[in-house]
């Protein structure tokens, strides 16, 4: 980790991918444990077994297949949630969220079967954007825009004392965290995946009467209406399976264009497809092709 300048901390992704091998419980039993870590040290005091699981994830980060992880990711959105129908056997389970959301993995070569089978009411982001992120570390993709909002009052010194609004803002659309770390033969990443999504339906106005020194100053304030969604998953994406995940149905407001999410109808599903590129190296070429020489 002492190589990532440019990361804030980054001997966190090493405590925090031993926490999930490992398990919390494990540093809080009966066992004496010690685990810290700084940017050029890891301080480790455990049973045998959990300092063998210790080293193994340390390996991935201190001699990995190569440095960073590449993906492409596409957000998409659709109304027509009949884009599943003579499509479900490809897709296969990966993991699911606590508010429905589903994640799958697909050949690629069924790939271009579900592309074409989405009827898009909204492309939200680039196509095929190009993701890099350093192994084992976080890297964000957000879509969406800020939505100002009036959240309270301020009075205002000077000779004219008078109160002036407070404008705060609230991020709508799709945030996508992705933290792979590389397995060490370079055929997979362990991935762990946070996606949220978030809509302002309605700003709600409420009245505001404000005193002042002679009087009162009628203001109006705003009360956002937020409709969120939230999950978290860990789990392995192997280099030759593409990446499939529901966010889950999202209402959209057909009045108004100013969201992100907003289409035809009065609901969309949030989709994320990813694709990863195997490592390039010659030493992860290596390691792929050993197995099957023996």
């Amino acid at each position: 980790t002492a190589r990532l300048l440019g990361v804030v901390r980054p001997e966190q992704a090493v405590i925090d991918w031993i926490l999930k091998r490992t398990g919390p419980e494990t540093w809080y039993g009966d066992d004496p444990a010690v685990l810290s870590a700084s940017r050029g040290r890891l301080r480790v005091f455990h049973r045998t077994d959990v300092q063998e699981d210790v080293a193994e994830i340390v390996g991935r980060f201190t001699r990995p297949v190569q440095p960073q992880v590449s993906m492409r990711v596409r957000f998409v959105n659709t109304s027509d949630l009949n884009w599943r129908n003579g499509l479900v056997h490809l897709l296969k389970p990966a993991a699911l969220g606590p508010d429905g959301q589903q994640v799958w993995l697909i050949a690629p070569e069924d790939l271009a079967l579900i592309r074409n089978r989405l009827k898009l009411d909204r492309q939200a982001g680039p196509v095929n954007q190009r993701v890099l992120a350093n192994n084992g570390q976080t890297t964000t993709i957000a879509t969406g825009q800020s939505v100002n909002y009036i959240s309270g009052l301020d009075l205002a010194s000077g000779v004219y004392a008078a109160y002036q609004p407070i404008v705060a803002q609230l991020h709508e659309g799709v945030t996508a965290a992705f933290t792979p770390l590389w397995t060490t033969d370079g055929s997979a990443v362990d991935l762990d995946v946070r996606v949220s999504t978030r809509v302002v339906n309605k700003l709600h106005y409420a009245q505001s009467a404000a005193p002042l020194r002679s009087g009162s100053q009628e203001m109006v304030v705003q009360v956002p209406e937020v409709a969120a969604t939230s999950f978290e998953q860990t789990l392995n994406w192997p280099t030759s399976q593409v990446l499939l995940i529901s966010a889950g149905v999202q209402p959209t407001k057909a009045s108004s264009g100013r969201s992100p999410l907003n289409f035809s109808s009065g609901s969309a599903e949030v989709l994320i497809l990813a694709e990863l590129d195997p490592p390039v190296s010659a030493r992860a070429a290596a390691r792929r092709v050993a197995p099957a020489n023996r």
